[in-house]
């Protein structure tokens, strides 16, 4: 910091893409083999990259919990699992900024 001022400093490693998609995830318990869904959360996401995702939630969701995102896939009646893990929430205006890190 230089004075009263916050110099920012860019910690993403990979590009992050602009996206207003419905995400699904699930919080739970998890096993040797899959993820036992305790709640399942809807979020907004916000931005995305090849390394993770932040999610707009109405929820909070526990820093460094692994969860199963499911994402939508145009025409497809099916979503993608994948698993993730929560590497930050902050309150943001009545709702929680989450952001997620891939895992498999």
């Amino acid at each position: 910091m230089r004075g009263n001022v916050d110099i920012m400093i860019e910690r993403r490693i990979q590009q992050r893409s602009a996206s207003g998609a419905d995400i699904k995830f699930q919080t739970g318990a998890v096993t040797s083999e899959i993820i036992k869904p305790v709640k399942s959360i809807k979020g907004e996401a916000v931005n995305i990259s090849k390394g993770g995702i932040c999610l707009r939630v109405t929820k909070p969701v526990k820093k460094d919990q692994v969860i199963k995102v499911f994402f939508p896939i145009n025409d497809i009646p099916v979503d993608i699992p994948t698993l993730a893990m929560v590497r930050w929430v902050k309150p943001h205006k009545k709702k929680y900024m989450v952001g997620i890190m891939f895992i498999v």
